[in-house]
């Protein structure tokens, strides 16, 4: 009985030493699981080479322990190896006892691969199954002392009696203690490769993550850690942040948001912030970031936070330029109209401080536009703008608040000053230069806040009141004059523009006295005539002196100077009955001309005039794409086109009582 005490001990202290021994997570837990089994039954083998024996041939061992363990923990595969290595050198031992040997060694390996297969997964990692592996300890153990019937009967007995409390007693603790340390190897194996696992898979998604990633020391403010994504995003390398605080990089005026995000981590009052945060980077440059730290303390004195940023920089530009756009004009970028309206509503007047509004509004824009192009009045409302922040100091606030119109609110003078600044920006205005000579005219008026009632919207009622009465008495010759001056620079832009208005306005202020009208109508006529190519202002050089015959886009073009002048003639109030003429001077009697497609008696009877008029001196004149025709063959065209063309009526008057012609005869 020695010999089985001994070999209990030594499939005890091997089994400890497996237990005690820091497999390498790498080394043999990975190799096939064949491997495994040959191990198991090299084991398996030694503690059969140390047997107590019986008689010849009738060994007794602690086999059946170690494949019911290694069933309940390796498996299938490994258990197999290991049994069929033991079968073959239990066979190769001999003896009457070959059957039951072999059979205690499927019994055992059968019991404890079953159960692998109906409860490995299932057992807790945590609280050992000590009793479930006596119980299966003491069923493998009975029912391989059931093969102690396999041998001769003669032996029953005797053998019974001496192996029976082994099997059926201490058998099975054995086993289960062995159960045990093994399971705990697995598990703490197993446990560690997870840790390795995912400690592998945190430092990949710490150290590769697109994202900027840190660890910081919440009690020192300094970095612990860093990834490339973050390091890259500040424009350093890890090195050159580790060890540093975040205050290095952190815009002064926004430490305090950082410090009270820091402050509701370490007192535990939140276990997450999140905050939009700057940041200035190595070459100088100014980054935004989202950021979002979590409180990553583990253990006691140890307080850490895991940061993590999103680079939100470009949003952030885009968020301020649209920003910039909802409170700025595009033109001058100076603050528009509803900025503006916030300002004075929200705008609170200083004590013992006088503060004014300032308005200024450019006169005849509207004609500039139409004349030169908007691009001319966009330079002039630059200009415009320019002005007023070179005569105003940086503490005033200027806007535009409307196509020409803009608003100045003036702080830190007295009313002499405010006084000064109006006439200041009058002159300024007054001497820029237009396109074609036009003089630059601006209404200024400003109004200074009431005391009592200190409030900018009253003081902006007054100074736009104020404006509006200056305007009525200096807007009309203002317009004339810009009007007159449209037409100069026409005029020596194209010196035969010049010569045919006036021919034209001379030919229809005679048909006009010829068809009985009165002498304002006919004033109003020779005005007509005058201004009638005024919107050829905004016509190209090139297509009105293009030698050859215009194409339809070229001739397009050219039909739009009457809708140009008729906006032009419409911006001078007194010049409204002109403008209709002008727009309707190249209309046919028969409804075929433009712009509207006008017929008969719907044409204003002195734009009929003046249609006549226009082409007479268009066929009798040189010009550069056709030849000059003679009186009386230009009379013939008047005659040819009346009724359809011209009105027949007029056309016989022009040419008997403006030309002397027989009518008949020609």
């Amino acid at each position: 009985m020695v010999h089985l005490v001994i070999n209990i001990n030594l499939l005890l202290t091997m089994s400890i030493l497996i237990g005690l021994y820091p497999f390498k997570l790498n080394n043999w837990w990975d190799r096939h699981k064949m491997v495994r089994g040959v191990i198991i039954g090299l084991l398996g083998v030694l503690i059969m080479s140390f047997p107590f024996i019986y008689t010849e041939g009738i060994i007794f061992d602690t086999r059946t322990i170690l494949l019911t363990v290694s069933g309940m923990v390796f498996g299938l595969v490994p258990t197999l190896v290991a049994a069929i290595m033991m079968i073959i050198f239990r066979i190769m031992m001999g003896g009457a006892g070959v059957v039951m040997g072999i059979s205690t060694i499927l019994v055992s390996s059968t019991i404890g691969i079953g159960w692998h297969l109906w409860r490995f997964e299932a057992v807790d990692d945590v609280k050992p199954p000590l009793l479930e592996f006596l119980v299966v300890g003491f069923i493998s153990q009975f029912f391989s002392w059931l093969c102690m019937f396999l041998l001769p009967r003669s032996e029953w007995e005797a053998v019974l009696k001496m192996i029976t409390i082994y099997f059926l007693v201490i058998y099975p603790f054995f086993m289960a203690a062995l159960g045990i340390v093994l399971l705990s190897q697995i598990q703490r194996i197993t446990a560690m490769r997870e840790i390795a696992r995912n400690e592998f898979i945190l430092k990949t998604i710490f150290d590769d993550a697109p994202i900027g990633m840190s660890r910081t020391d919440l009690k020192t403010g300094k970095v612990l850690q860093i990834n490339d994504a973050y390091a890259h995003f500040l424009g350093y390398d890890r090195e050159e942040i580790i060890g540093h605080t975040w205050k290095e990089f952190t815009l002064p005026e926004e430490q305090g948001e950082s410090d009270k995000a820091d402050f509701l981590l370490v007192s535990g009052a939140r276990d997450l912030v999140n905050l939009d945060k700057r940041y200035r980077t190595k070459d100088g440059r100014i980054v935004s970031a989202n950021l979002t730290v979590s409180n990553l303390s583990i253990g006691e004195g140890v307080q850490e936070s895991l940061g993590m940023i999103i680079d939100i920089s470009e949003q952030k530009e885009y968020e301020e330029k649209l920003l910039h756009l909802s409170t700025h004009d595009p033109l001058t970028n100076l603050f528009n109209r509803n900025h503006f309206e916030q300002r004075i509503e929200e705008f609170v007047v200083p004590k013992d401080q006088v503060v004014a509004v300032l308005l200024a509004e450019v006169n005849g824009l509207k004609i500039l536009n139409e004349a030169f192009g908007q691009n001319e009045g966009n330079r002039l409302l630059k200009k415009v703008a320019k002005i007023l922040q070179a005569s105003t100091s940086e503490n005033d606030y200027l806007a535009r608040i409307g196509g020409d119109d803009f608003a100045v609110v003036l702080t830190g003078r007295n009313r002499e000053d405010y006084q000064a600044v109006a006439e200041d920006v009058t002159k300024k205005l007054s001497s820029i230069r237009m396109p074609g000579g036009m003089d630059m005219s601006v209404s200024v008026a400003f109004s200074v806040v009431d005391e009592e009632e200190r409030t900018l919207e009253k003081a902006f009622d007054e100074a736009e009141k104020s404006l509006q009465t200056r305007k009525i008495y200096e807007e009309a010759p203002i317009m004339e004059n810009l009007v007159q001056t449209v037409m100069t620079a026409l005029h020596v832009r194209n010196k035969r523009e010049e010569h045919h208005s006036r021919r034209v306005a001379f030919l229809s202020e005679q048909l006009g006295r010829a068809a009985g009208l009165s002498e304002s109508e006919v004033g109003q006529l020779r005005l007509a005539g005058l201004f009638h190519d005024i919107g050829k202002i905004a016509i190209s050089e090139e297509i009105l002196n293009k030698h050859g015959e215009l194409t339809q886009e070229e001739f397009s073009e050219i039909q739009r100077h009457v809708e140009i002048g008729y906006r032009l003639l419409s911006s001078v109030e007194d010049m409204g009955p002109i403008a209709h003429v002008v727009l309707a001077h190249h209309e046919w009697i028969n409804g075929t001309g433009y712009p509207r497609g006008l017929k008969g008696e719907a044409i204003p009877l002195q734009a009929r005039i003046v249609s006549i008029a226009d082409a007479y001196d268009a066929m009798t004149s040189s010009r550069t794409y056709k030849q000059q025709y003679s009186s009386q063959y230009a009379a013939r065209e008047l005659k040819a086109c009346s009724g359809t063309q011209f009105d027949t009526d007029l056309a016989k008057r022009f040419i008997e009582d403006v030309l002397f012609l027989p009518y008949d005869e020609l």
